[in-house]
């Protein structure tokens, strides 16, 4: 979340490898700097929320309490300093880079055929992980070294050297033109309510006939016909056909299973593609049928890691959306308690946008079965988050179901507030917003009237209003039928 601690937040993302490689990078340097480090580290570690106050209290007598913002500072930086250590030894890329360095370091200590045997070794786990970009740079590195161990014979070497020069540019090329297609489609999908149809179905046939061509002529490489996937699949999702989307992110999933060390090597990639063939499942409505598969995802272990944290949140959303939309709310309520339970490990990887859309349906189920003390709480959790910009649909939505849940909880003070609240927004910032203007309108003389004979009589009046509202708007806003219903209730 946007006001957590940067350390603290940092330390909390942080898998129990990791954190016990920062603990032993810490014990190997020096004692006196690192040993306050060290102290700082487990201290907010051990801390479920962070609190600066009782930090403070608890070292007010030494010199790490003196200078807390210093140690703060330096312990930011000496973490970020491990973590990029520690991918050193377990990031394929960095595997790469460092073994160019060691290279490096041979041939300007004249050992050059050291050099090469690390070289060669090095060039494989490129080609292996998929490091492409690295070859090249590579290759520079055995001609000059291949020059001064066998100038008299070099000529003999070239064509080999050619041969394998060729073959490589041949495949970042292609690996290149694939990723340039994809993003091109990637930056489609975020602008297509912006442009034109016509303008967007011209454009999309011709990259479609280079896809083809590309696709036909690509030498074997994992990068490039991953990228021909995805971008196969964002050409379903632009021309609106949502099943072909899901069976072209289907076909990248296999893909990767015929490369399972690339699972190995780039996990948080394989994980991204898992969330965007989860929400093509969403799109194609196909939840029900991929059941197995989607709560399969949920034993991915999340252990600080923010695509996993993704992936597995998506994957109970989903089942909640499928449980909402087959109108089976006592099992979507007994789904949300182990979803619930779930989030806090899950939480400080989620972006806003997902936290307001599982926000939202929660609080949407639990009004739509009259627990208005639970809708209450969720809706208020949306309305409690510190966003730049507040004017947004789940807003709106959770600041109606929280003002009608305090009528019927019996918190009238409090709705009334609210209530003023939103005449205020309604008046300034959303002139657009009818549906909350019809609300607030109706609410006002409802209020008055809770608990009384007149409450029933004037409640049907407001559903007969909401229900001629429903009618003119499509689609039909899920908290407009939720509120129509309330009306309706009982009589």
């Amino acid at each position: 979340m946007s006001s957590e601690d940067p350390l603290f937040s940092l330390i909390q993302s942080l898998t129990q490898h990791e954190k016990r490689y920062i603990r032993l990078e810490f014990s190997q340097n020096s004692p006196k700097k690192d040993g306050h480090l060290s102290r700082l580290f487990l201290l907010i570690d051990r801390q479920a929320a962070y609190d600066e106050s009782a930090l403070k209290a608890e070292l007010a007598n030494d010199a790490l309490g003196r200078q807390f913002a210093v140690h703060k500072n330096l312990l930011y930086h000496a973490i970020l300093r491990c973590l990029q250590s520690y991918r050193y030894e377990n990031s394929a890329g960095m595997k790469v880079r460092s073994g160019i360095d060691k290279v490096e370091i041979l041939v300007e200590k004249g050992k050059q055929e050291s050099a090469l045997k690390l070289l060669l070794r090095t060039r494989k786990l490129a080609e292996e992980m998929g490091q492409h970009g690295y070859i090249l740079e590579l290759l520079a590195w055995e001609r000059r070294i291949l020059r001064f161990l066998h100038p008299l014979n070099y000529l003999d070497s070239l064509p080999r050297l050619e041969a394998y020069e060729r073959k490589w540019l041949t495949i970042i090329r292609q690996e290149s033109e694939a990723m340039g297609i994809y993003d091109r489609l990637f930056a489609w999908v975020q602008v297509e309510r912006r442009m034109e149809r016509s303008n967007l179905a011209e454009q999309l046939q011709a990259v479609e006939d280079r896809l083809a061509i590309l696709e036909a002529d690509v030498l074997p490489c994992f990068n490039t016909l991953a990228s021909v996937l995805n971008a196969k699949a964002l050409i379903q999702q632009l021309h609106g056909d949502y099943q072909g989307m899901m069976d072209a992110f289907g076909a990248l999933l296999a893909h990767w299973d015929l490369h399972p060390q690339m699972k190995t090597v780039e996990p948080q990639r394989y994980a991204r593609l898992q969330i965007a063939w989860l929400n093509s499942l969403l799109a194609a409505g196909q939840i029900g049928q991929h059941l197995a598969d989607i709560r399969a995802l949920r034993k991915m272990p999340i252990q600080g890691n923010a695509d996993h944290a993704r992936t597995v949140f998506q994957s109970y959303n989903l089942e909640l959306l499928w449980l909402l939309d087959q109108k089976n709310a006592e099992s979507a309520l007994r789904f949300l308690h182990p979803f619930e339970e779930k989030l806090p490990e899950m939480l400080p990887f989620l972006d806003d946008l997902r936290l307001n859309s599982l926000y939202l349906n929660a609080a949407i189920l639990y009004f739509s079965n009259a627990d208005y003390k639970n809708a209450l709480d969720w809706a208020q959790r949306i309305r409690s988050m510190e966003q730049p910009n507040r004017d947004t649909l789940f807003f709106r939505n959770a600041s109606l179901l929280s003002l009608i849940s305090n009528c019927e909880i019996g918190n009238l003070a409090a709705a009334e507030s609210q209530l003023a609240s939103i005449g205020r927004r309604l008046s300034l910032y959303e002139t657009d917003w009818e549906f909350g203007r019809i609300v607030v309108e109706w609410m006002a003389k409802l209020l008055p009237k809770m608990g009384t004979a007149e409450e029933m009589p004037m409640k049907l009046a407001f559903q007969e209003v909401l229900k001629e509202l429903e009618q003119r708007t499509k689609p039909v806003p899920m908290v407009l039928d939720l509120i129509r219903n309330w009306a309706g209730a009982g009589k």
